[in-house]
């Protein structure tokens, strides 16, 4: 009895975890090329509920993880190509389970980045929703403007840089965009899954689920929903 109680209480605690926001590897490294290897294998990972982004194997393109679809979006011949994975590896990733979403309409009017990042930390608030935990959230509409890239490195070169991942980045623009956004947002994850000096790290999905990559910048007027984990 008391072994099987102690299977519960692990188990629990499992569940329990599963339900924050977990990380592997580190953002900072990947981009200063300190650690390019696979720090985790999305294939021991239960897809059910499943909310992610990650640099794909090898910095071959971007991650995004949709309700346990991995969505992958890479670059041939300078196009986007994007095909759906049953299996990855990543050298950085933020990914969590979300069985629940609360969601809310909000009227913005934002120019950059940092003022979608006051809008979903301003929103969260409101909700009650505490803001020294990290959570996942996701946000849909028709995006005025945006812009995000897709890392692709150079095979052939060895080394890795802050300025040769600079390099790898190829950057698109899109226009009133049926969009969805998912994003992580934690204060206490800088160099972590979020970028020095920010509080999100997001990417982008148009409707059809086409292609995706990481968020550098938007504007939007108007309204937009946005839902939140609800931990």
């Amino acid at each position: 009895m008391k072994s099987l109680n102690s299977f519960i209480v692990l188990l629990f605690c499992f569940i329990s975890t599963f339900a924050q926001v977990e990380s592997a590897g580190k953002a900072m490294y990947v981009m200063k090329g300190i650690s390019l290897e696979n720090h985790i294998d999305f294939d021991s990972i239960p897809k059910t509920n499943l909310y992610g982004v990650a640099t794909a194997e090898n910095l071959q393109g971007e991650i995004t993880i949709f309700n346990g679809k991995i969505l992958h979006s890479s670059i041939e011949n300078d196009e986007i190509k994007t095909q759906i994975l049953a299996i990855t590896k990543s050298p950085f990733a933020a990914y969590t389970k979300v069985d629940q979403w609360i969601s809310t309409e909000v009227d913005v009017n934002i120019s950059s980045l940092s003022e979608f990042e006051k809008v979903i930390a301003t929103t969260a608030e409101n909700l009650n929703l505490d803001l020294n935990t990290a959570f996942a959230f996701k946000v849909e509409a028709e995006i005025s403007d945006l812009k995000f890239h897709i890392i692709q490195k150079d095979l052939t070169q060895k080394s890795h840089s802050h300025q040769t991942h600079k390099d790898s980045k190829h950057i698109f623009e899109r226009q009133n965009q049926n969009s969805v956004l998912l994003g992580f947002y934690s204060q206490n994850h800088q160099g972590v899954f979020t970028h020095k000096g920010s509080f999100i790290h997001v990417h982008y999905i148009d409707k059809n689920q086409e292609e995706t990559g990481h968020l550098d910048d938007i504007e939007q007027k108007g309204k937009i929903k946005i839902y939140f984990q609800k931990l």
